[in-house]
């Protein structure tokens, strides 16, 4: 994504100053009628949250909440709501990958709801996991509330492996990670071309699904920004490790190859049902927890495990990362606090109960979290994988930009095959100059 540039944010902020100066204060909060709700999920998460709207609204006939479906073109695209608050058309709730909130707090796109928070729960803050808090907070106030989180591993087709000479047992969590190179050496001999030499089943493909830079990047050991000095550090040699090793990956595939393939099995917009491990066409990748309540209801006779993401040496600790989403109060709702009162409990205890249980997410409500009655055998491997979890750097003004940045550096690296440190030393100088803006 290329828009999101500092003159754009600060653009946008001008723009929101001027539109509503002054603010408003509670008193000029309009009472009743609907709460607006825009929502970005699909498919079963869509599903889930339709339940968690009706089931507020069951209980609260005064103000009802009404959700609408609005699907970004990225992660990081925000281009529906940033386009609607401009024109004072946005919603009253908005469902925003948390990562992100910070930067759209600092461009001046979301509510501040301290106050409103303060009136509801005073003691909410204390509610939630750590690390999500932070990631709606900007400048000593709260611009949202966390709802889900999420862990990340390696799942694999027991099938495949075995059809390929690979015993599964390999992969165990039993016996831990495995290696970087363990892992080529099983998905090499799972991959298959066709007589016109295209790939019909592959092993692995590093970029797939949650397979971004910054798995890699944190798997590798590195570290993308240094917050105390207010550095983009995407430079960090053991970053510039894990690209490496992602291009020499695609290097040995075929760049162009593996494009194709991807762009045969998994096109945009694709069904779930249609996910290339759903249909057997990829025996490994890196996914999340949520992949549990997908696979049970589009593939539920697939054979298939999950394990620690591979390591670069034996004896390394796997880790993984967690993220998630929030909800907000974009800038201009006249309900402010009706909306509010709607997020505390679809980011509360209830709401995140059904939502951890019905979509296999992780919840961030730390009562929901440490009750291990709200998850599965299954779930119970990714809620452990949270102990050794790191996540994207939290208080960034600029982390829509360096998402954008490390994703264009990947392609740049491994379907171009450019050198990793100068793709990383380009993005981070855009970045840093993006960020200096900020200071």
């Amino acid at each position: 994504m290329k828009r999101s540039i500092v003159f754009v944010s600060l653009l946008f902020v001008l723009c929101v100053s001027m539109v509503f100066a002054g603010g408003r204060s509670q008193s000029q909060q309009t009472a009743g009628g609907k709460v607006v709700f825009w929502d970005t999920m699909t498919g079963l998460q869509g599903e889930c949250i339709q339940r968690i709207v009706d089931a507020y609204n069951a209980t609260n006939p005064a103000v009802q909440v009404e959700r609408t479906v609005v699907v970004p073109s990225s992660t990081s695209d925000s281009s529906q709501l940033l386009t609607a608050v401009r024109s004072g058309t946005g919603p009253d709730v908005y469902y925003m990958n948390r990562p992100f909130a910070t930067q759209r707090a600092g461009d001046g796109a979301l509510e501040d709801i301290t106050s409103y928070l303060a009136k509801i729960d005073p003691n909410i803050a204390g509610k939630y996991m750590d690390f999500a808090w932070k990631e709606v907070q900007y400048k000593g106030k709260t611009y949202g509330l966390p709802f889900d989180t999420d862990s990340r591993a390696l799942f694999y087709n027991k099938t495949l492996l075995r059809e390929a000479g690979v015993d599964p047992a390999i992969l165990d969590p039993a016996n831990g990670p495995i290696t970087l190179a363990q892992l080529k050496e099983i998905a090499f001999k799972v991959n298959q071309k066709d007589a016109q030499g295209r790939y019909t089943r592959v092993g692995f493909i590093p970029t797939y699904s949650q397979g971004w830079l910054f798995t890699w990047g944190f798997i590798y050991g590195g570290s993308f920004v240094d917050i105390n000095a207010n550095k983009i550090t995407a430079t960090d040699p053991k970053i510039v490790s894990a690209l490496t090793w992602m291009k020499d990956w695609f290097r040995d595939m075929g760049p162009m190859d593996v494009q194709n393939f991807l762009s045969t099995y998994e096109p945009p917009n694709n069904p779930p049902q249609q996910s290339p491990f759903y249909l057997e066409k990829i025996a490994m990748f890196i996914g999340g927890d949520w992949e549990l309540a997908s696979l049970a209801e589009y593939a539920p006779n697939l054979d298939y495990g999950y394990t620690y993401i591979p390591v670069p040496n034996r004896g390394d600790k796997s880790t993984t990362w967690a993220a998630g989403f929030s909800m907000v109060v974009p800038t201009g709702s006249k309900r402010i606090e009706a909306a509010v009162r709607f997020m505390t409990y679809a980011c509360g205890a209830e709401g995140q109960k059904r939502y951890t249980v019905e979509t296999t997410h992780l919840p961030t409500y730390r009562t929901i979290m440490e009750d291990s009655g709200n998850f599965d055998t299954g779930h119970q491997f990714f809620r452990t994988l949270m102990n050794n979890a790191t996540s994207l750097p939290s208080q960034v003004p600029v982390n829509v930009q360096l998402w954008d940045a490390m994703a264009q550096a990947q392609y740049e690296a491994t379907i171009e095959q450019k050198d990793p440190l100068t793709v990383l030393r380009e993005a981070e100088n855009k970045v840093q100059a993006d960020y200096n803006q900020y200071r």
